[in-house]
């Protein structure tokens, strides 16, 4: 009945940890069983349908999968629920592993962008040296002095971001369409082209910017340090 049906979805998304519910129709299940295991099925389509209603939940944190499908066994209504066993808790730990040290690589190259910007505008002050002594001598203030540097830090962290943001972008898209928008199966699905390689792409954009502004920065500050 459509009312047990409602009643064991909300349960579901009532469990801590939940993030997305969705009901599968027999129809929508007998589909996606053609598809995965070939035409031969289709021959069950329509009143010899033997699939039942069933449920994709989608969890908040993929390491807490496990508990997740131990409460919603436990939901009365409901015959069955597997979310993959050993299998998929390897993946998640081996992805858990390749985020974290994609965040370390990460750090690593804003730390080495910002050696190399600090340089890079510290050789541009060195180059304009006499015309900083003549701010300086007339009355400028540091800021003063100091905005325009910044301003060419960022600009260089700017144009340094574009070709990452191209190839992060068009990447993913060709990854996303190389692998039908899923890892392995469809339990552990890709984000959406749009919005979500923009939002990389925008993310991208700002962070080069900040890195350009922090080693300016600091090249801009040593220097008018090192002249008083």
């Amino acid at each position: 009945r459509n009312e047990d049906i409602e009643k064991v979805q909300k349960n579901i998304e009532a469990i801590s940890g939940v993030k997305k519910v969705s009901l599968s129709d027999p129809d929508q299940e007998l589909e996606l069983y053609i598809k995965e295991m070939g035409e031969e099925f289709a021959m069950y389509r329509g009143d010899e349908n033997p699939m039942s209603y069933a449920f994709f939940v989608s969890v908040k944190d993929a390491n807490k999968i496990k508990e997740v499908n131990e409460q919603i066994r436990k939901i009365e209504g409901v015959r069955a629920s597997e979310y993959g066993g050993t299998s998929v808790s390897q993946m998640v730990q081996m992805l858990n592993k390749i985020r974290t040290g994609g965040l370390i690589f990460v750090v690593l190259l804003s730390a080495l962008a910002i050696f190399l910007i600090s340089n890079a505008i510290k050789m541009t002050i060195y180059a304009r040296n006499n015309e900083i002594s003549i701010m300086r001598n007339v009355g400028a203030a540091n800021w003063y002095i100091k905005v325009p540097f910044m301003i060419e830090g960022m600009l260089i962290g700017l144009l340094g971001a574009i070709i990452p943001c191209l190839i992060a972008y068009f990447g993913y898209s060709y990854l996303y369409d190389m692998m039908g928008g899923q890892i392995v199966n469809s339990m552990f699905g890709l984000l959406p082209v749009n919005p979500f390689g923009l939002q990389v792409c925008g993310l991208l954009l700002i962070s080069g910017m900040a890195v350009g502004l922090v080693g300016s920065f600091f090249s801009t500050t040593k220097y008018l340090h090192w002249k008083r």
